[in-house]
């Protein structure tokens, strides 16, 4: 492990980008589209605000080369990375993001990628979403700057519990829309089956309450994302609960 290792270049050509590090193979990933809404700013903010000479932990090159091997195809690994070396933790493990661009299933192959990932899923684990053709998914992703836009709370039976523009809803992942991308995460640490059902008792009470959809506080956010003011601080946003190190990735389609 060493403890100085420098950014040398960060860069994005037609489509492909690279990191390199000092002391260390670079980390390639490569993506078929455009890199990702505003992650070029992301590596900007970063580099202004951090000096990877100054990192305050030792850094896992095994880990870290085995991290990025699996992160080849999502640029917000090499952002996840960065986040935690900003945040001074020692990085030994890390959450993992499933490719940034999937092909879209359909009929039958989607069926069975769903029932897969019902039978991998648990109650109260967190199934983030996006849309690939939403105008409002691609907002929340684009200043959020996250893959995903959405998160809901996993009931058990394929039935998560849901808030979007029509308020609270529960809804079946097998009636959802083929263009929707879905990632199944469970929480790292252990919770037990009683908090397990507590979480699921408390999100279909506020669901039955009427509980309503907040675009105010979507505001917020975006105005604490976009021109960093000091509002929302204490509410974390899709891309904060991501980054938060505290997800496994299970499954995705």
């Amino acid at each position: 492990m060493e403890s100085e290792w420098t950014l040398l270049s960060f860069r994005t050509v037609g489509g492909q980008g690279w990191v390199s590090f000092y002391g260390t193979k670079h980390y390639f990933w490569t993506t078929k589209q455009r890199c990702p809404f505003g992650f070029g700013q992301v590596i900007w903010d970063f580099l202004r605000a951090f000096s990877l000479r100054k990192c305050k932990k030792p850094l896992n090159k095994d880990f870290l080369e085995k991290y990025f091997l699996e992160n080849q195809d999502n640029p917000y690994g090499i952002q996840n990375i960065m986040s935690l070396l900003h945040r001074g933790v020692e990085v030994t493990t890390a959450t993992q993001f499933p490719p940034l661009f999937l092909p879209q299933l359909t009929g039958s192959d989607r069926k069975v990628a769903i029932e897969r990932m019902v039978k991998l899923a648990r109650k109260a684990d967190s199934i983030f979403s996006s849309h690939r053709h939403g105008g409002v998914s691609a907002a929340i992703r684009k200043y959020d700057r996250s893959q995903f836009s959405h998160v809901a709370i996993y009931l058990g039976d394929g039935e998560v519990a849901d808030i979007g523009p029509r308020g609270g809803e529960i809804n079946s992942l097998y009636d959802s829309d083929d263009s929707t991308h879905f990632a199944l995460y469970t929480l790292k640490a252990d919770v037990s089956d009683e908090s397990r059902q507590a979480i699921v008792k408390s999100a279909r009470d506020g669901i039955s309450r009427g509980i309503s959809f907040n675009y105010w506080g979507i505001f917020l956010m975006f105005l604490r994302n976009r021109f960093k003011l000091p509002v929302m601080r204490d509410v974390p946003s899709v891309a904060d609960m991501l980054f938060s190190n505290s997800f496994e990735l299970v499954s995705y389609l």
